[in-house]
């Protein structure tokens, strides 16, 4: 995708449904005629859309079905309304002369570096089509537990990382992100975020919509992942009118999060990955805070490694903790766990984990 003119546009749950728990349709055709204009303009857009569990609570609601389990609920309602839902879509870009491209994602989609490459391969090839709309969401008929993203908030920041874009759209039912709970009178929107300056970045309400997972703690852990990679992410209000292509001509509008700095290569694939069940490396203080702070390139040795949890061999991923157990990165072993186990601590040795095979968490960062 060309950078300068390319975006995800992600919809929550909240933004496409009435006051009823309904598919609000003259809001969705207002979202997609903006998206068509945008791209009659030469910009490449993604669209990351929820509501199918909420499209699937709605048209079963009088059937009283039955669930054993709200795994099953979801999983079921889920598969009635992700149908339901890219319907919807595609009769309203059918009129327009444009088709929508499905797209349903798990995390088990990030994991291998195949399946990584194969998914970038696909969008790529979807966006040269001027005619087509990919359409992404997380497979929730498939996602449980262990393979489900945050919400389609976590989806929207990795896909933008993946597909090199310049900006993130993620529009919410609320005018952007507040100094306070709004409910408070004399809360005030926060116009600009910067990761440079950590006094901009609020305390966040873990409230979240009625109709959604997320919530705006989980809006701002997304754009701070997209900031990393260069990635300038917009929070604001759906129902604004004409709010896409406003906020592509940088109006301000909500929230803006600013780019921080551009990870590249095999990075943007370290930053999809998850490493709850990955071996581990446990590092020493010292090591452990230099990586941390992220100020500069550093190649991981053996002399700052105080022990090896799990085997591994060369090549494989593997999780960099400190000594309170902590994840505080990921990379690539050069070399496998037995090797490494025998020259723990020693100074001289080559680099076990490249600085260019490191991805380092932001400290903020749940992982």
């Amino acid at each position: 995708m060309s950078n300068a003119k390319s975006l995800i546009v992600k919809l929550g749950s909240q933004t496409i449904v009435d006051q009823h728990g309904e598919l609000d349709i003259h809001q969705l055709e207002s979202l997609i005629t903006q998206i068509l204009d945008l791209k009659s303009q030469g910009y490449n857009v993604i669209l990351v859309s929820s509501g199918a569990v909420a499209s699937g609570r709605g048209c079963t609601k009088e059937m009283g079905l039955q669930f054993q389990s709200i795994v099953e609920e979801r999983q079921i309602l889920a598969s009635i309304g992700q149908a339901r839902l890219i319907e919807i879509y595609n009769s309203i870009l059918k009129k327009k002369g444009y088709i929508a491209a499905q797209i349903l994602l798990t995390k088990a989609d990030f994991r291998l570096r195949s399946h990584y490459l194969n998914t970038y391969n696909l969008l790529h090839g979807l966006v040269k089509n001027v005619n087509v709309l990919p359409i992404i969401n997380e497979n929730d008929v498939t996602s449980i537990n262990e393979l489900m993203f945050t919400d389609n908030d976590e989806l929207s920041a990795l896909i933008a990382i993946q597909m090199h874009v310049s900006k993130l759209i993620i529009l919410t039912s609320v005018d952007g992100v507040y100094d306070k709970n709004p409910q408070y009178e004399d809360a005030k929107i926060i116009s600009v975020l910067d990761l440079h300056q950590k006094e901009s970045w609020p305390d966040i309400s873990t409230d979240k919509t009625l109709y959604g997972r997320g919530g705006m703690l989980s809006k701002l852990a997304s754009a701070r992942k997209a900031a990393h990679f260069g990635i300038t992410t917009h929070i604001a209000n759906a129902r604004l009118p004409n709010v896409l292509q406003r906020l592509v001509h940088n109006e301000q509008l909500g929230s803006q999060v600013l780019p921080f700095k551009q990870d590249k290569g095999i990075k943007r694939w370290l930053a999809h990955t998850y490493s709850s069940s990955l071996p581990a490396v446990i590092l020493n203080e010292g090591i452990s805070s230099i990586l941390a702070k992220r100020e500069k390139a550093v190649s991981l040795l053996p002399v700052g490694i105080v022990s090896v949890m799990g085997e591994f061999e060369k090549g494989d991923l593997v999780s960099i903790k400190n000594e309170k157990g902590h994840s505080i990165g990921l990379g690539l072993a050069s070399y496998d766990s037995v090797t490494l186990s025998n020259i723990l601590g020693k100074k001289g040795q080559r680099a076990f984990i490249h600085y260019n095979k490191i991805s380092i968490f932001d400290h903020q960062e749940k992982n």
